[in-house]
């Protein structure tokens, strides 16, 4: 199948209509690497909630914009807001998530909060790297450890 329209600027769907029926796409199960080159952080609502880091080529994050980079400006509460997103719910990769803020004049960035409505929530994408580190207890276990860089 083609896509059309809005079809066409989204990384990955959840619901698709064809011919009056509705699917829903589950994603397959999968393992993905633990480790990857270029992990960049995503957080929640406002700074102080988790944070995590992400790989950057999958649609894992939505879209956070700011009118300009936190680092770059002389406010210290950077407000984001949410910008050309296809579908409630819709995650993106973050070239995906980076393009669409552009397209808006603005930049992603690692905000303070962004601006959602109530019942909304979920992951959105930073401008900031992030570390993956490994630690291994007397046992041999081993954890993958998530450090974004304003923690590192």
């Amino acid at each position: 199948l083609e896509c059309k329209g809005a079809e066409c600027r989204v990384d990955t769907v959840r619901v698709v209509d064809v011919g009056g029926r509705f699917y829903e796409y589950v994603r397959p199960s999968c393992v993905e690497q633990a480790f990857y080159n270029g992990a960049k952080k995503i957080s929640q609502k406002e700074r102080h909630w988790p944070a995590v880091c992400a790989n950057p080529s999958l649609p894992v994050a939505l879209g956070a914009c700011c009118l300009s980079n936190k680092h770059e400006s002389i406010y210290y509460n950077t407000e984001a807001t949410l910008e050309g997103n296809e579908y409630d719910g819709e995650r993106t990769t973050f070239s995906t998530a980076e393009a669409r803020c552009a397209e808006s004049g603005k930049v992603t960035c690692d905000y303070d909060i962004i601006t959602l409505d109530g019942f909304k929530s979920g992951y959105h994408w930073t401008d900031e790297p992030c570390k993956i580190l490994v630690k291994v207890n007397e046992y041999g276990y081993v954890a993958s450890w998530h450090l974004p860089s304003d923690l590192g």
